[in-house]
């Protein structure tokens, strides 16, 4: 699925994803480039101690939203930088990339603390609404 490549004593996996994608916890670590022009739905694995994966608009969307999702759902804490202003994830189920705001480089990284109770999650969107966070229970 990804590739490995070893920069001395740092390595870096890297994945494309252009389809829906239930991500593994053998993934950790990884950094996944959506590159689709149709957005999917992408699901987290189960909380773990010290899990993380981040995710980077590669491609420009044509026709709807990329969306990560946690498996549990209302465990997505943190802050997002939205065309610079700081915008609060409390308790929620998903982060959306929004189709027509969303630009090439913008991204989210996702943690579990090692409480095993959240993820943690912070990233950057640079256009006014590039990025959302949503609760729909």
């Amino acid at each position: 699925m990804g590739t490995t490549y070893n920069y001395g004593s740092r390595d870096a996996k890297l994945a494309t994803l252009a389809a829906a994608k239930t991500v593994t916890a053998d993934e950790t670590g990884t950094t996944f480039i959506l590159d689709a022009a149709a957005g999917y739905t992408v699901t987290l694995p189960a909380l773990a101690p010290g899990l993380n994966f981040k995710f980077i608009v590669g491609a420009l969307f044509a026709g709807s939203d990329w969306t990560i999702a946690s498996s549990e759902g209302d465990n997505i804490n943190g802050i997002l930088l939205v065309n610079g202003a700081s915008v609060a994830a409390v308790g929620e189920d998903n982060v959306i990339f929004e189709l027509g705001a969303e630009a090439i480089g913008d991204y989210v990284e996702f943690i579990c603390d090692f409480g095993n109770t959240q993820w943690i999650v912070n990233g950057v969107g640079a256009a006014v609404a590039s990025m959302t966070t949503t609760d729909p229970a």
